[in-house]
């Protein structure tokens, strides 16, 4: 495990899954701000920039106030333009938006929408309400970010969005109201909760997006599932269903996800399953069970996986061949600090890959005692 940046300020990628290296591995892109031990506040601002891979030093190119600790700005490689663009949510006049720059020239274009997810066909990315996860979702979203509807348990006019980067225009794939009404009538005691979707990722075909649908608000526990749809609105499939305890899902491949979740009476830990069936036999080791983000590699063949020990107030490192079933465990990181480890200011190592596979970035706070990048080399056969 290999420090990529240093202190004294904190740089973090802050999102799971999606890879800060540009397409020819020349770059990352990362934030940057002066504190790592509270939640930011409305109207403060971290530094977008990018890191020299070999040196791990930091260029800032601008700056953004609709960002968290634990997703970052949504900050992602533009598909269309993969060296050259990053896409990422800003705030302007009191409104979250999505910005599309070309880190050579400093171009941007502003989209009305903020970024939730990149791909598909068409030059697509899919939006959620940032201001309704951040009063919702503990941490999540953007700070001072608006909910229009934060009146409404299930608002008819908020829901999952495609925006085109080419054209700017924004269409409604489906409702909060469309998935809630289903699900309050299997569920009656969901009733008087408040919906609200996170966490979208499209398939690698560009065709469905998986994403979360959570269900809680005030004095009520807040519950999961997780959902796919097709970009046209088709196809609304609930495939891993509320009372399993499911946790943020990513695609294997064009028909097939992983998530964490509980499996009949057996205990929360990574399972494969369809984008059309029930959910399939456990993925991973037995005893890799608990807290557990799980993110495949780009071939699919390889799980890099984040697991939580609470009462040593640790996180792990592993990676698990999926043809062998051989769990390789990559390192350990202790913190003392509660506000690091719980929260909205927490340092969850968010593993993503790099393009070729052989390679992770975490966030981890290292012996400078601040909040950094790491790069984790990952044994190939």
């Amino acid at each position: 495990m290999r420090q990529l940046t240093h202190g004294p300020r904190h740089h973090f990628f802050g999102r799971a899954g999606v890879s800060p290296w540009n397409a020819s591995g020349t770059r990352l892109a990362c934030l940057e701000c002066a504190f790592h031990d509270r939640a930011p506040q409305p109207g403060e601002r971290a530094s977008l920039g990018l890191v020299d891979p070999n040196t791990g030093g930091f260029s800032a190119i601008a700056t953004t106030a609709a960002w968290s600790f634990t997703q970052g700005a949504m900050i992602e490689w533009c598909h269309q333009s993969p060296n050259d663009e990053l896409l990422f949510n800003d705030m302007v006049d009191g409104s979250a938006i999505g910005v599309r720059l070309n880190v050579l020239t400093g171009a941007r274009q502003v989209y009305m929408r903020p970024f939730a997810a990149a791909g598909g066909e068409g030059a697509r990315t899919a939006s959620v309400c940032l201001g309704r996860i951040a009063r919702l979702g503990g941490g999540e979203g953007a700070a001072g970010a608006p909910d229009p509807f934060a009146d409404e348990s299930a608002p008819e006019e908020d829901g999952l969005f495609a925006v085109g980067l080419t054209t700017g225009l924004q269409r409604m794939i489906v409702s909060i109201a469309s998935v809630a009404a289903e699900v309050r009538a299997r569920h009656a005691e969901m009733r008087r909760r408040e919906f609200w979707f996170d966490h979208v990722s499209f398939n690698p075909a560009g065709t469905r997006l998986l994403f979360t649908v959570l269900a809680g608000g005030r004095n009520a526990r807040t519950d999961s599932a997780l959902w796919t749809i097709g970009l046209d609105g088709a196809g609304l499939r609930e495939v891993v269903p509320f009372g399993r305890g499911a946790t943020h899902g990513a695609w294997i491949d064009s028909g097939s996800c992983i998530a964490t979740f509980r499996g009949g009476d057996g205990p929360a830990a990574p399972r494969v399953f369809t984008d059309s069936a029930e959910p399939g036999a456990a993925a991973c080791a037995g005893n890799i069970t608990g807290l557990v983000r799980v993110i495949p590699s780009p071939d699919g063949a390889h799980l890099a996986i984040e697991s939580e020990k609470s009462r040593r107030r640790s996180k792990t490192l592993t990676v698990f061949e999926r043809a062998t079933g051989v769990a390789t465990p990559l390192g350990e990181l202790r913190g003392s600090d509660e506000a690091l480890f719980h929260g909205p200011s927490r340092c969850d190592l968010n593993p993503r890959w790099n393009h070729a596979g052989n390679a992770l970035c975490i966030d981890a706070v290292g012996i400078e005692a601040t909040r950094q990048l790491h790069i984790v080399s990952v044994p190939r056969a």
